[in-house]
C-alpha cells in the first residue's frame, strides 16, 4: 500500500470509529487528524470536508451491503428458496457486523439522527435492501407462494428490525446469557436458521381459507 492510500485508509478507519461512538456533531476534523496521525490539510485534501469524510465512511463499504440486496433480485420460486435467501441475508448482515462493527453502529445512528441534507437514507444501500425485500415478498405473494393476507411492507420492516435488534443487543446477550452472535458460531447459525424459518413458514397461513 503506498503512502497516500495508507493515509487515506487510516483517516477513514479513524473517522468510522469516532463518528460511530461520538456522533457527527461532536467529532471534529482536528480530532480526526490528530488520532489518524495526519494533518488537517490531508483530511481536507482527500475528503474536502467533514461531511465528505462522513459520506465516505459509508461508501467504502457499500459493496458489502449491496451484495445483500442483490440476493433479493431474483424472483422466488418456492418456500425453500425464500427460506434460503432470507437466511443468507441474515448471515450477510451478521458478517458485516462482525467485520465492521463501527459501520453497523454508524448505520443505526443514521436511522435516529438526521445528519445529511441529501435524503441519504432513501438513497442508501440499507434502504435499498429494505425496498428490495418488500419487492421480493410481493413477488412471492403474487405467485401464491405466500399468503395473500401478508403485507409485504410490514413484514419487510419486521424482518429488518429483527436483524437490527439481534445486533444492537448482542453485547447485552453475551453478558446475560454467556453467548452472542459475534463470538459463537453455533448460536449465530441457529439464529439465522430460526429467524429465516419463522419468517418463511410463518407467512404461509394455508389454513386461513378454513377460518
Amino acid at each position: 500500500m503506498n503512502i497516500d492510500k495508507e493515509a487515506r485508509c487510516r483517516i477513514l478507519n479513524t473517522a468510522l470509529r469516532l463518528f460511530s461512538r461520538q456522533g457527527y456533531s461532536k467529532t471534529t476534523i482536528r480530532q480526526l487528524a490528530k488520532e489518524a496521525s495526519v494533518n488537517i490539510a490531508s483530511v481536507n485534501y482527500y475528503f474536502k470536508d467533514k461531511l465528505g469524510l462522513y459520506n465516505a465512511c459509508f461508501d467504502v463499504h457499500s459493496s458489502e451491503i449491496l451484495a445483500m440486496t442483490t440476493r433479493l433480485e431474483k424472483s422466488p420460486e418456492s418456500l425453500q428458496e425464500i427460506y434460503e435467501t432470507l437466511k443468507l441475508v441474515i448471515e450477510d448482515a451478521h458478517q458485516l457486523y462482525i467485520n465492521n462493527p463501527n459501520l453497523v453502529l454508524l448505520i443505526f445512528s443514521e436511522f435516529k439522527t438526521k445528519i445529511r441534507p441529501d435524503s441519504f437514507l432513501k438513497k442508501s444501500h440499507v434502504f435499498k435492501l429494505f425496498f428490495q425485500l418488500e419487492i421480493y415478498l410481493k413477488k412471492a405473494i403474487e405467485k401464491k407462494i405466500l399468503s395473500s393476507s401478508i403485507d409485504s411492507h410490514i413484514i419487510a420492516s419486521a424482518f429488518c428490525g429483527s436483524i437490527f435488534q439481534s445486533i444492537i443487543f448482542d453485547e447485552n446477550h453475551q453478558q446475560e446469557f454467556g453467548h452472542c452472535i459475534k463470538n459463537n458460531i453455533e448460536y449465530r447459525e441457529n439464529f439465522s436458521h430460526q429467524l429465516a424459518y419463522v419468517y418463511t413458514y410463518g407467512m404461509l397461513q394455508r389454513g386461513e381459507e378454513n377460518v
